[in-house]
């Protein structure tokens, strides 16, 4: 027999419903949380009661009233009772944020590696300066979420990431060592999609695949709000899917496959074969009339931009085949430096191609999340677990707020 007391556990569901419409509207008043929640005004009352007793809601002020008599009394989240940190580490930068529980952003940063630097002093030296505008000590956030490149194992420590053997083995140990407070790895490309699903494309979507078209290749896939990592943290690692030579392989040489021909290594090829070795695929992918060259260099005919173009979609609707072929998602989000150089010109070049091969339909769409992609989804992960450590009972359904509401 369950020992939780029903009437209590119905309390705490009321309660963090109320917590969450606070974070998705802001300040609300009395009626205006009856009507959204369903319950009687007497409950709301006794609730709210309730709510600013603990401390975790405080008046905000009178609201605006288009009726006689004195206004309604606006409720709010109480600010200052937790921050979190989320972090992009890269092999030549991190990028971090620092939010307060309620979803205010209060710092943000994006720093260089210095030579030498380790990961862990990286992440320690970006989060201490995203502290700075509110004095905040690193010491005192209640939790950071790490996205890193490669796989993150069911451990939390990272495992394999591709050409940079020092990063794997006891990293989550020096992480923890070096900011002093719990750390949360995970893959990065996972991190922009629960980013997307929360905050981007994605917000409707039952079953997507986020794919990545940058320096290497990558998906994450999450079927609902589920994110599937698989057994190993290893699921959407498609730049190792292999190619028709892959018989041929040394053991453990990981650098053919789909990372070969999709990745920046590859598309460089494509473009020396078209005669423009000098230019960047990013370069190449932007529209542009044909007598303005991007950066000052040579322009690029129409038609040699159009094949480039339809050569990339091409390579990266192998893979997106290969993935409709296990999940078949309705949506397929392109993100990177590569898929917001190509735009909706690529993300429709895709979509025909994969139609042109396959009986799959996905609608495919470019991110319009940016480079903030993956700090978005760690802030959002780690609000989640700061908000069910301060509120409670694990949030009820309703849209979330966003993860961060950055100042002006």
């Amino acid at each position: 027999m369950s020992s939780r007391n029903p009437s209590r556990l119905t309390r705490s569901l009321n309660d963090r419903l109320v917590i969450d419409l606070l974070l998705e509207h802001g300040p609300l008043d009395r009626p205006t949380l009856a009507r959204l929640t369903g319950l009687s005004k007497p409950s709301v009352a006794d609730l709210v009661g309730r709510l600013l007793e603990s401390g975790l809601v405080e008046e905000i002020g009178e609201g605006p009233s288009t009726r006689r008599g004195p206004n309604a009394m606006l409720y709010g989240l109480t600010g200052g009772l937790a921050a979190v940190a989320g972090v992009e580490l890269q092999p030549d930068h991190a990028q971090a944020s620092i939010a307060d529980v309620n979803g205010s952003e209060l710092g943000a940063v994006n720093v260089p590696i210095r030579p030498d630097e380790s990961p862990s002093e990286l992440v320690a030296r970006a989060l201490r300066q995203a502290a700075e505008p509110s004095s905040i000590d690193i010491g005192d956030l209640t939790t950071a979420v790490v996205g890193t490149p490669g796989i993150v194992d069911p451990s939390g420590d990272m495992s394999f990431v591709w050409g940079q053997p020092e990063w794997t083995g006891g990293q989550l140990a020096r992480m923890h060592d070096a900011l002093g407070i719990p750390v949360r790895f995970e893959n990065d490309i996972n991190l922009a999609a629960i980013a997307e699903r929360r905050l981007g494309r994605a917000v409707d979507a039952e079953a997507f695949a986020l794919f990545k078209c940058d320096e290497g290749v990558g998906a994450a896939i999450m079927l609902g709000s589920q994110l599937v990592r698989g057994s190993h943290g290893a699921a959407g690692e498609i730049g190792y899917v292999p190619d028709l030579a892959w018989e041929q392989r040394s053991a453990g040489d990981y650098n053919e496959g789909l990372q070969s021909v999709a990745g920046a290594r590859g598309l460089a090829a494509a473009l020396a074969d078209l005669g423009l070795a000098d230019l960047s695929p990013a370069a190449v992918l932007a529209p542009g009339p044909d007598d303005t060259g991007p950066d000052g260099r040579d322009a690029v005919p129409a038609e040699l931009r159009q094949r480039f173009l339809l050569e990339v979609a091409r390579r990266l609707a192998f893979g997106v085949v290969s993935v409709c072929a296990v999940i078949d998602p309705e949506l397929i989000v392109l993100v990177g430096e590569i898929a917001t150089a190509g735009g909706d010109r690529l993300a429709e070049a895709v979509g025909s191609r994969v139609a042109q091969t396959s009986p799959f339909r996905p609608a495919v769409v470019v991110s319009g999340l940016g480079h903030d992609a993956v700090v978005s989804g760690a802030v959002t992960t780690a609000l989640d677990s700061a908000r069910d450590e301060i509120y409670g009972v694990a949030p009820v359904f309703v849209r979330s707020a966003p993860a961060i509401r950055r100042t002006p």
